[in-house]
């Protein structure tokens, strides 16, 4: 009886290793690429992933182990997610094992009972506006690989999707459809299940692991075809997709800002790119750099506008409410906004309140030593909840209330500033016969929290209260006034991008109301009635508007007329930075293409978090030194152990 070949694997040990190891493999054993196994390393037992089988001619290294047997219970990976798993870490400088976890993570193989065939995939009759019908068109005509579709809120770019996804669907082929959050999730759930059943599988962190396994599985064995979730569903295993949507494509939620640091517009465009699909981007108003990129003729993306709403309902006229002229006296409501609040309520309207910061108040000082009271591990201010608990939004650690200036030690606290459990506070004294719910961070605990408000208030609520959660995708048609705080302080922020992020924002939340019969009305309080961005956004003219900031990201190259990345030195020791920083600063300046600019190294605008101090470069990198950069990132030195170096290509936020 002849004797079997020996074999070689080479196989992706998971532990934090550059690269593959070459093992034995047993003559008995159903080996395949995209196997999972167990192999020996070191002194334990860790999982791999074969990633090429071999038939040495001569005889193979008599070092080399025994790989172990095959584990079962997890999926066999097909080569494209083996390649995705490598150029994800080639893209975010990670070892191959931290793109596995982020790409398949623990998931099992699971056996699923035999699913029925979907019902017939033909698109309901809707009567679409000539602009909806002209889009389609275009996306029918499949001349470009990207499309971003300006749509202004109620435009009706849901329906283009669902028609368009149902196009691929009749070719046999697969859809990823991106939301920004999880609370978006169940409504468009629900528009892709109408259409298309059970073909439709949801990818996201809010459902149990068993559950979110299941769908997975379903993905992978070709059960369901179309995958809808946030950020995370990019990395759906569907094979031969033909479709992948970024709504909202604007939200800063598709950058995850833990390692690795990866963006989902460019996950998504390498993901088309194998599999030759379309990507579509939408929203009222995408980031300047997706804008940019459809005015590049070498980006081969297109532009698609909508301009009129469904039905040509009007925009919401905006109403700007100068606090100088209207001072709040102590509420957080100026006159003007509680007499339309009155009024929508008396004809039995709905109201939503917008307002950026969740708790009761931001801040607490002293009126005697102006101290402010800030968190331990993070020294930034400590906001007031009304459970009488001073909450680090940042770390989440809690400390009890104090009476006494830590600082002067005088009686002399003081609330500084509103945020929405104030705003509730306000509107429960001020209206009390009203149905009040608010919808925050602290309310929305729980797998199905935000659905249960929202249907609520569909059904039977008269207020609404919320932070950002509550400012884009929703459509409830009862609403016909939005009142928009704290716009001031999000204006404020020490980041380039924060007048594009007030801007979208703004016209985001005023997308909230007038989708019904009734008309919509948004009012805006704020200090800086004059400011562009606002002035801009009450006119809804975003033509001028990019123009105007383009201008500026223009003077001092930031993005889209340059790349940024990103490096964050943090340590418990808080002497070690400086030295740090010192050596990295000399093995960039010595390597740097003269046109990138160098900023740094400097404490960053947050200094502590969670007992880290943290010190920061940020680099302007002209389109044309990117990969000269990226690779000098690559081969950075190595810092001590006590210090973290976090590199974040394209960042979206730099505090």
């Amino acid at each position: 009886m002849a004797q079997k070949s020996i074999r070689t694997a080479s196989i992706l040990v998971c532990r934090g290793v550059p690269k593959p190891y070459d093992y034995l493999l047993p003559e008995d054993g159903d080996f395949h690429i995209g196997t999972h196994v167990s192999c020996p390393f070191g002194k334990s037992e860790a999982m791999g992933i074969i990633l090429d089988i071999q038939t040495p001619k001569t005889a193979p290294n008599d070092k080399l182990k025994p790989c172990g047997e095959v584990l079962e219970k997890k999926p066999v990976l097909s080569q494209e997610l083996i390649d995705f798993i490598f150029w994800f870490a080639d893209m975010y400088h990670c070892s191959p094992h931290q793109a596995y976890q982020q790409v398949i993570g623990t998931m099992k193989l699971r056996e699923l009972p035999e699913q029925e065939e979907s019902a017939d995939l033909s698109p309901p009759s809707y009567d679409l506006t000539k602009e909806q019908e002209k889009a389609l068109k275009t996306l029918r005509d499949n001349k470009y690989p990207e499309y971003l579709i300006q749509g202004v809120t109620a435009s009706g770019k849901t329906e283009i999707y669902l028609q368009r996804a149902a196009d691929i669907i009749k070719e046999g082929r697969s859809v990823i459809m991106l939301l920004p959050e999880i609370a978006l999730t169940p409504q468009t759930q629900t528009h892709f299940k109408e259409r298309f059943g059970d073909s439709v599988a949801v990818i996201h962190s809010g459902l149990t692991p068993k559950w979110r396994e299941v769908e997975w599985n379903r993905l992978q064995q070709g059960q369901a075809k179309i995958c809808i979730g946030p950020r995370s569903a990019i990395f759906s295993p569907l094979e031969n997709i033909g479709l992948i949507i970024i709504d909202e494509e604007h939200e800063g939620t598709y950058k995850q800002e833990s390692s690795p640091r990866y963006y989902t517009h460019d996950v998504a465009r390498y993901r088309a790119g194998v599999h030759n699909a379309t990507l579509i981007l939408g929203s009222a108003t995408p980031r300047l750099e997706t804008l940019q990129r459809t005015k590049d003729p070498k980006n081969k993306s297109h532009l698609i506008v909508l301009k009129e709403r469904i039905h040509k309902r009007p925009m919401p006229q905006i109403d700007l409410i100068d606090l100088t002229r209207y001072p709040l006296q102590g509420a957080s409501l100026a006159n003007p906004i509680i007499e339309a609040i009155q009024d929508r309520l008396s004809k039995k309207e709905k109201v939503i309140i917008f307002i950026n910061r969740r708790g009761y108040a931001p801040a607490i000082s002293c009126q005697f030593c102006a101290e402010v009271l800030t968190c331990k591990h993070c020294e930034l201010p400590l906001p007031y909840h009304k459970n009488k608990k001073l909450t680090c939004h940042r770390c989440n650690v809690q400390y009890p209330m104090v009476h006494d200036c830590p600082s002067c030690k005088k009686s002399g606290l003081t609330l500084s500033g509103t945020a929405s459990q104030k705003v509730e506070v306000d509107c429960r004294k001020l209206f009390p016969d009203a149905n009040v719910f608010r919808l925050d961070s602290d309310t929305s605990q729980g797998r199905d929290a935000v659905q249960t408000t929202l249907a609520e208030f569909k059904e039977s609520g008269d207020i609404l209260i919320g932070t950002q959660m509550i400012a884009k995708g929703h459509h409830i048609e009862s609403v016909s006034l939005v009142a928009v705080l704290g716009i001031d302080q999000l204006l404020a922020m020490p980041d380039f991008r924060a007048a594009e992020r007030s801007f979208q924002l703004l016209t985001q939340v005023a997308g909230r109301t007038g989708r019904g019969e009734d008309e919509g009305h948004v009012m805006v309080q704020t200090a800086l009635p004059q400011h562009y961005v606002i002035q801009y956004a009450q006119q809804y003219n975003q033509d001028k508007f990019y123009e105007t900031e383009l201008g500026y990201r223009s003077q001092f190259q930031y993005p889209p007329f340059g790349r940024l990345i990103h490096i964050i030195l943090s340590s418990k020791i808080p002497t070690q930075l400086p030295q740090v920083a010192l050596q990295l600063k000399q093995y960039f300046q010595d390597a740097l293409p003269k046109s990138t600019q160098m900023l740094g190294p400097q404490p960053a605008p947050v200094e502590k978090i969670r007992d880290y101090h943290r010190w920061r470069f940020l680099f302007k990198v002209p389109h044309d030194d990117w990969d000269a950069v990226k690779e000098l990132c690559r081969n950075i030195p190595t810092v001590p152990r006590s210090c973290r170096c976090i590199i974040d290509f394209d960042p979206q936020q730099l505090l």
